[in-house]
């Protein structure tokens, strides 16, 4: 009977640059026509496909994604705008009608277009050994250079972060159940003895694309962002408009979502930088440990932490680092080949999520000790 015909439908998105279409547009409908009568053929199609096709309003399931990309609009709108847009009321009463509905799916439709200034990356994670980052290490040398950052000639610097969460850990739980749509609040500094710039970051997460807007701020007054109207005193730092709405949103969000300390992660990071593209980073992250901090406070002495990686953690027989790979478009293919050549393979983890786990599981054993010596008094 000839060519058998193939139909495509598909939304038209391309011409508006949103993943729905206009009011008013028809979908478009892609044919392959046979050797024969194509204009027929395409009349067929039309038929068979009933009227739903000319008059897209009337389809119930275009009517649901238009709702739905409405409400994604709203949430990533009152998510990434600046405070001054938005009260903590409004905040509080958004959250408390619905808990997780900032990290409902929906907002990744938009989400990345949504933060002015900033540009959506990739993270791409590995489980390593060490027998294997020495080798993988040696294979990134003629693409990749060391962070021109480093102080003294150093290869490594550490990284020390405390990371907020509301009382009942929704943020945590968002990170354990790999919602879609979730962020992080985090103040950050460097160095061993925590005496390093320090910076209030916010990580943003839609799927694998991800936006860390951070600032830093002077060292001695970072608290001020945490205070009921803290802002004020925050005027004093004179910072960039864009800046300045990173304080917004992080002050915001401290507020809105009533955060809290709820771990300090610390770690030493071997970071590579491309020699091509200086926007791809692959950084080592080893030793990584956890402190349990419940004040707003960067600890500092490093024998109070508690050791994370050991094989428990990775579910392994061994202790392993962790690999990143952060990039902007698409994964280079000489990076392609080499997580081929040492079989390497993506899986997560979350630095934040395994050192509340290690905290929380000391806490319990100081109270099981606890128990067991007064019963043995």
């Amino acid at each position: 009977m000839g060519v058998a015909l193939r139909t495509t439908v598909a939304v038209q998105t391309l011409r508006t640059g949103s993943l729905w279409p206009a009011s008013g547009d028809a979908p478009c409908v892609a044919v392959r026509p046979g050797r024969r009568n194509p204009q027929a053929r395409k009349r067929r199609v039309r038929e068979k496909l009933g009227s739903t096709l000319a008059d897209p309003e009337q389809s119930k399931p275009h009517r649901a994604l238009k709702s739905v990309r409405q409400r994604a609009l709203r949430l990533v709108a009152f998510l990434t705008a600046p405070l001054g847009r938005r009260s903590v009321q409004a905040c509080a009463a958004l959250r408390a009608a619905d808990p997780m509905s900032l990290f409902s799916p929906l907002e990744s439709l938009l989400a990345p277009a949504a933060v002015p200034g900033y540009r959506p990356r990739c993270e791409f994670k590995y489980q390593i050994t060490e027998a294997v980052a020495e080798p993988v290490a040696r294979a990134l040398q003629p693409y990749c250079a060391p962070d021109p950052f480093l102080a003294n000639g150093d290869p490594r610097y550490t990284i020390t972060s405390l990371y907020l969460d509301t009382p009942g850990r929704d943020l945590y739980w968002a990170t354990e159940n790999q919602h879609q749509t979730r962020f992080k609040v985090r103040v950050r500094t460097y160095g061993m003895a925590a005496d390093g710039p320090v910076f209030l970051e916010i990580k943003r997460r839609w799927g694998d694309a991800q936006v860390k807007s951070r600032v830093q701020v002077p060292a001695s007054q970072w608290q001020w962002a945490t205070e009921p109207g803290g802002l004020d005193k925050c005027r004093a730092w004179k910072l960039s408009p864009k800046k300045w709405q990173v304080v917004e949103d992080f002050a915001g969000l401290v507020a809105g979502w009533n955060l809290e300390p709820a771990v300090t992660v610390r770690y030493d990071r071997v970071p590579l930088v491309g020699r091509l593209d200086p926007e791809l980073r692959v950084t080592f992250d080893r030793a990584i440990r956890a402190y349990p901090e419940s004040n707003w406070h960067l600890h500092a002495d490093d024998r109070d932490y508690l050791p994370v990686d050991f094989p428990l953690a990775f579910d392994a027989p061994e202790p392993r680092l962790v690999l990143e790979i952060k990039f902007d478009t698409r994964f280079p293919i000489w990076l392609r080949d080499l997580t081929t050549r040492f079989e390497l393979r993506r899986e997560a983890f979350a630095k934040y999520c395994s050192s509340l786990l290690r905290v929380e599981a000391d806490r319990l054993r100081q109270r099981t000790d606890t128990r067991a010596g007064r019963w043995e008094g």
